[in-house]
């Protein structure tokens, strides 16, 4: 959640400490304190330039005012969101604290670059509530934030996943994007009122789709009685009693989460193409994931590749338990975190018949020193690696890479930084070294994802190639 901040213009920000909500952070100007005046909890402010910004303009009076608003991630203890709003001389603001003030009025507000965190719609009409959407689970709920009694309302909803929402100018209407797992995106407006959609758009209309594969939320046991959620993909036309090679697909993040979004939409793991091809995807999301509350979030500190390593392996065995999976024909696959657990999970069973990994994390050490965030996982993990040697070790893909059979590609960006393609480098060379089955796809220019149009098309045909040489699709076989 995120926690308004009090505000002091000459002192600067005070923010509750999200560790023992009783002290402050203090942020004055660009100078940030790294421990927390009560408690001494360490935070670490790491900025990253694919947060989002703003451009808001504030008209006060007669006078005019653009201010660039910037996120942030504090990504330890507590994940949580605030905002910076950048004015000539870096005076701090949050975006919390823009409330509808006499003589103040929020003329207009832009989104420039990526969406993270919750999504802030607006103010209501009469000043009282601020509206924004969340990731609840395999879907997105609207949620209003009642300023006076300081509570959020779950706003009702058709099961859906919601992006890009907003607010008319007299904040009676909604504005949104909204997706199924069967059906794509397309835009609709709603009365703030009811929330009864109407289409607006008809982006899709001349779209001839080809019949689309059932996904459907399916929910198990982890080995420590977690429960944990996951979408499952069927092949295009299933029939039950069919057993079917089952790809195991993990997000990013690791706080990244899979909703109920179009499966025919754009990545470097083509859904649909996968299910037309006559395999199942298991895409779960284990603990660490955004959209089941901060517990769950917090499940993975100091555990990458341990309790969420039962969770997707406890879902695997689920699907093989429904009668969907061949247990002989399986592979894994996944980007970023989803590539670090993709590593981790070859070095730490047989099962899987094929890999591939994207832009994997695979030393944590090393990570550190070439990454664009070091932060990061010492946040994660309590420490630098020199305070926290057997920890690294241990949840290391290449300290337990002795002994890997799988056969694994790597697919990496050359002009990564936030994952560096060294990382890629030296799982593929140790698995070379092994005699494993490997390959080692580069994509020039591209950054932690790709983004050229060509170089999606190689990744997905490579991704497709790879399992289709060593699981084949299409083939099912009767359950016994």
């Amino acid at each position: 959640m995120i926690r308004p901040l009090k505000t002091d213009l000459w002192n600067g920000l005070r923010g509750r400490c999200p560790n023992c909500g009783k002290g402050h952070i203090f942020r004055a100007f660009l100078k940030v304190a790294d421990r927390c005046d009560a408690c001494g909890e360490e935070l670490h402010h790491q900025r990253a330039d694919d947060f989002p910004a703003y451009l808001v303009i504030v008209i006060v009076g007669h006078l005019v005012v653009p201010l660039i608003l910037h996120v942030e991630m504090v990504y330890e203890p507590a994940y949580w969101i605030h905002a910076v709003l950048w004015l000539p001389l870096t005076l701090a603001l949050s975006l919390l604290l823009i409330q509808p003030i006499k003589g103040m009025v929020i003329a207009m507000q832009w989104r420039i670059g990526k969406i993270s965190g919750p999504g802030i719609a607006g103010w209501s009409a009469d000043g009282k509530r601020i509206y924004f959407s969340e990731a609840k689970g395999t879907g997105t709920q609207i949620y209003a934030v009642d300023i006076a009694a300081n509570t959020i309302a779950e706003i009702k909803t058709t099961p859906a996943v919601y992006g890009a929402l907003d607010l008319n100018q007299s904040g009676t209407m909604f504005g949104f994007v909204r997706q199924t797992a069967d059906t794509p995106a397309e835009a609709f407006v709603a009365p703030v009122s009811n929330l009864s959609p109407v289409q607006i758009s008809k982006a899709n209309a001349d779209l001839k789709l080809p019949p689309v594969a059932k996904t459907e939320v399916i929910r198990w046991k982890s080995a420590d009685g977690k429960e944990i959620e996951g979408l499952l993909t069927y092949p295009t036309g299933y029939q039950a009693g069919q057993k079917v090679p089952l790809i195991l697909n993990i997000h990013g993040g690791p706080a990244g989460v899979f909703q109920q979004t179009f499966v025919g939409g754009r990545g470097v793991y083509p859904i649909a193409t996968f299910a037309s091809r006559g395999y199942a995807i298991l895409r779960p999301n284990p603990r660490g994931s955004s959209g089941y509350g901060t517990e769950f979030r917090r499940a993975n500190f100091k555990d990458w590749g341990g309790g969420d390593y039962q969770d997707v392996m406890t879902g695997v065995d689920k699907v093989i338990a429904m009668g969907v999976a061949d247990p002989d024909r399986l592979g894994v696959m996944g980007w970023s975190y989803g590539g670090f657990m993709t590593t981790w999970i070859v070095t730490q069973t047989q099962r899987f018949k094929a890999a591939s990994a994207g832009a994997p994390v695979t030393n944590l050490m090393s990570f550190n020193g070439t990454a664009d965030i070091p932060a990061f996982v010492p946040d994660y993990f309590g420490g630098q690696f020199w305070d926290a040697l057997e920890s690294y070790q241990k949840h290391s893909a290449m300290f337990n890479i002795k002994g890997v059979k799988t056969p694994t590609m790597v697919q990496h960006g050359d002009a990564d930084i936030r994952v560096p393609i060294s990382q890629g480098y030296e799982f593929y060379n140790a698995l070379k070294a092994q005699g494993v089955p490997t390959r080692m796809i580069v994509l020039p220019r591209q950054p932690h994802g790709p983004t050229e149009p060509k170089m999606q098309l190689a990744a997905m045909q490579a991704n497709l190639d790879w399992f289709e040489k060593y699981l084949g699709g299409g083939q099912v076989t009767k359950r016994e």
